[in-house]
């Protein structure tokens, strides 16, 4: 399926008109953004589909596919099949209804970071725009997060700029700067706004420079706009989760620690907000040569955790209509365990 024909089929945008410059007022529109909301998750490595989506039986006098297909069925929810393998079977029963599986993608080679690009971009050349980025240029390209990239694949094709968010102490700082504790500030109200004047002065001054290029032009008042007293990226703050309540990493395996719970937190954060309007979530670890069931069944179960994290997270926020979630890999794992 051609990247043009999905965002036409999920009702996402059409793919052209892309390519034309949009005005970039930043935190403009009233409300913040109210549209269709784009997730990726990106599982780098390649994932074993013969374990989740796509399961295979072992074939008599054949080189095994998998170790749970010895004494296991394959299981099926609705017209969906599924491994019974790394807590499968409470995700598909659950969100089976709700779900596209699409098997057999030719990812056209072997090499990892080809696979990504193609995956990603749709293409195998670099230079190519991430759906995700696509997505954000198209439908909200005055938000001041409108695309937020936790990691992975995030070429933009210049149509827009990605944010990545995931330090929370640091973001919070970074958002109430004259914040030093709860009901604690470092200046006076009236000095802050002193400062604010003086910053506001300053960039306009620059912007009167008649050698900035477009590009620069767009990012000082992008910056500007962040800058003003109860600006959107201020009042995002309101919506970010303490640090009391943000999820910390987790070591999935012996290799791999993730932070995909706090990714898909301050993806909801940023979506709830109405300050962005895709993001790209992002965890690695999935090139198991060796001890492959050992080290692949954490890594498909934290998968599942946090997609039923997103899709409750999305419904108490009340924004689960507005959503789609993309899920894929470099490509797929060749399908018979090799001697390690």
């Amino acid at each position: 399926m051609r990247r043009r024909d999905f965002l036409k089929k999920t009702a996402l945008a059409g793919a052209m008109g892309l390519m034309a410059p949009a005005a970039r007022l930043y935190g403009a529109v009233e409300g913040g953004y109210t549209g269709r909301l784009l997730v990726q998750m990106q599982l780098e490595g390649a994932w074993d589909v013969s374990s989740y989506c796509d399961p295979k039986r072992n074939q008599s006098g054949e080189p095994v596919i998998n170790n749970w297909a010895s004494a296991s069925e394959i299981q099926q929810a609705g017209n969906i099949p599924f491994a019974p393998f790394a807590g499968n079977e409470a995700f598909f029963n659950r969100y089976y209804r709700d779900m596209l599986v699409i098997n057999g993608v030719d990812a056209q080679t072997n090499a990892h970071s080809t696979g990504i690009t193609h995956n990603w971009s749709g293409r195998n050349s670099i230079g190519y725009p991430t759906l995700t980025a696509m997505f954000a240029a198209r439908n909200a390209p005055e938000q001041p997060l409108s695309y937020i990239n936790f990691g992975g694949f995030s070429q933009t094709g210049n149509l827009i700029r990605f944010t990545r968010l995931n330090d929370v102490q640091s973001l919070t700082a970074l958002l109430q700067p004259n914040r030093e504790s709860e009901g604690v500030t470092f200046r006076r109200p009236a000095l802050m706004e002193k400062i604010r004047e003086r910053q506001q002065q300053r960039i306009a001054r620059l912007l009167q420079d008649p050698t900035l290029i477009p590009r620069q032009v767009d990012t000082m008042e992008a910056y500007q706009t962040a800058l003003s007293n109860k600006g959107p990226l201020e009042e995002f703050s309101a919506y970010v989760p303490s640090e009391d309540d943000i999820l910390p990493d987790v070591p999935v395996n012996a290799f791999t620690t993730s932070s995909l719970g706090r990714q898909v937190q301050l993806a909801v954060a940023g979506f709830e907000a109405g300050l962005a309007s895709a993001a790209d979530l992002f965890l690695l670890g999935f090139d198991t040569h060796t001890r492959h069931d050992e080290l692949h069944e954490p890594l498909l179960q934290e998968v599942n955790t946090n997609l039923d994290l997103l899709w409750t997270l999305a419904e108490e926020k009340g924004i689960a209509d507005r959503l789609t979630v993309v899920i894929a890999s470099d490509f797929s794992r060749t399908p018979f365990n090799n001697a390690d």
